[in-house]
């Protein structure tokens, strides 16, 4: 059976194994190196989208301090100039309502017993009875911008955003929470800040309330999620259901990044985590907003890295059909160029060897062979000259046989002469005649040697076999 490998096939492989090799592995180094490269896009994509986020954040922050500033320092004027009236005060209230935020819900001032009037003549009132007859306003807004004023609740005297702000004498936000307002409940958040006298003393609380909705003006179509300086979420626009959760225990990825410390330190965080929830891998950018202080909120913009896998899978399919085009050209390429200039080559130089070997030596190697300036070209001449050296040993061999044969003719007839000469006795014997018999057989020994040393150092030229 005959198991000869094509020399075309071997050298292909030799030339295409290693060459596709190469270009597999940077194949594989160029998706990587376009991976990351997505990656880091990605990741400076989403910090900037995270810190226009947070911009417009602390403009809306800034917008609502700058009104609840705003009308705890009328307050404090009034009440320096002494006036105590408290239809004052109500009317003030309602006028200042009407320049409230689109994004207010509700504004309200709370005083601290006795500051405003005597509060005991107010404890029958409608108005002030459940709030022990102390001077508390509280306006609000529907969806129409009508105004509304509500009486307090003696539950306001216990809550922090009124008691915070007493004992601590510095601006409170609180965290997320529903309050029934106009016969439904709303998730909100109020910010609180004190209202001081002329001889700096606590004397009461303004306050706003902000609804969630309005936190509805972030567009943007990755995942947003807002919360408060104790990780309470505000707001997240891809799931409604998480508003009032722990932010730590929600991406539980990022507990160990410590997000809420490095917020409240005022840095900005960027990582890759896995998300349970979502059973994905996302990209997490979190930018830290200034509420007052040193009271910091986060905004976090998420990025499902199925976003940059898919611009990565385009890339593979594209590196993959360029790779496939080039191993195919190859495939085609490399055997066809060995076949024409080398096998077809070899296999007319081995057809030309095995002419020696049946004993035809009549033929020569292709001009186009033989002009060729590489090895082929060099063992084409090599052959053609081992053809002509034996075209010209062989001829030179043939003469010498035939003057071999010649001179053994020659010698032939001489001894047909002696034979002759000796058997007839009635031949006349001279001296001359036998002289010049014997000259002529020496003569023609002389010469057969002669050729018969030259046929032996042609034989001995050559190393033969034993």
């Amino acid at each position: 059976m005959d198991n000869k490998v094509s020399l075309n096939i071997k050298i292909s492989m030799f030339i295409i194994i290693p060459i596709i090799t190469i270009i597999l592995v940077f194949g594989i180094i160029n998706i990587i190196y376009t991976y990351n490269i997505t990656k880091k896009v990605s990741l400076f994509t989403i910090s900037q989208i995270s810190k226009n986020e947070s911009l417009k954040m602390k403009n809306l922050i800034d917008s609502e301090l700058n009104y609840i500033n705003n009308l705890k320092y009328s307050v404090e004027q009034l009440y320096n100039y002494n006036i105590r009236k408290r239809e004052i005060y109500e009317d003030f209230m309602y006028n200042f309502s009407k320049k409230m935020s689109t994004n207010s819900f509700a504004i309200s001032i709370l005083f601290m017993p006795k500051a405003i009037d005597d509060d005991d003549l107010y404890k029958d009132d409608p108005i002030y009875k459940r709030i022990n007859g102390r001077l508390g306003i509280y306006i609000s807004k529907d969806s129409n911008n009508n105004i509304l004023m509500t009486n307090l609740k003696r539950a306001d005297l216990q809550a922090d955003y009124f008691n915070v702000p007493v004992k601590t004498g510095k601006p409170y936000i609180t965290s997320l929470y529903s309050y029934p307002i106009q016969g439904k409940y709303v998730a909100m958040y109020t910010y609180s800040i004190p209202i001081m006298s002329s001889n700096n003393q606590i004397i009461g609380v303004a306050s706003l309330d902000v609804a969630l909705d309005s936190m509805n003006f972030i567009q943007t179509n990755l995942t947003t999620t807002l919360f408060d300086d104790k990780g309470t979420i505000i707001f997240c626009n891809t799931d409604k259901d998480c508003t009032g959760e722990n932010f730590a225990n929600l991406h539980q990825p990022h507990s160990s990044e410590n997000i809420l410390q490095k917020v409240q330190s005022n840095e900005s965080v960027i990582f890759e985590a896995y998300n349970k929830k979502n059973s994905y891998k996302y990209f997490y950018s979190i930018e830290p907003i200034k509420m007052f202080g040193d009271i910091y909120w986060g905004i976090e913009i998420a990025m499902p890295a199925r976003i940059i896998l898919k611009n990565n899978y385009k890339m593979m399919i594209m590196i993959g059909v360029i790779i496939s085009i080039i191993i195919i050209l190859i495939v085609i390429i490399v055997p066809a160029t060995i076949n024409k200039y080398v096998v077809s080559a070899v296999n007319e130089l081995n057809d030309n060897l095995t002419k020696i070997t049946v004993g035809d030596i009549s033929w020569s190697v292709s001009e186009n062979y033989l002009k060729l300036n590489d090895e082929i070209g060099d063992m084409s001449r090599g052959i053609n000259n081992i053809a002509k050296y034996l075209n010209d040993l062989f001829n030179t061999v043939k003469r010498k046989i035939n003057k071999v044969s010649s001179k053994s003719n020659d010698m032939s007839e001489i001894v047909d002469q002696i034979n002759d000469y000796n058997q007839n006795k009635s031949i006349e014997k001279t001296e001359n005649k036998d002289y010049k018999i014997v000259n002529q057989a020496a003569e023609a020994s002389k010469s057969l040697l002669e050729e018969s040393n030259e046929l032996k150092k042609i034989i001995e030229y050559f190393k033969l076999r034993e």
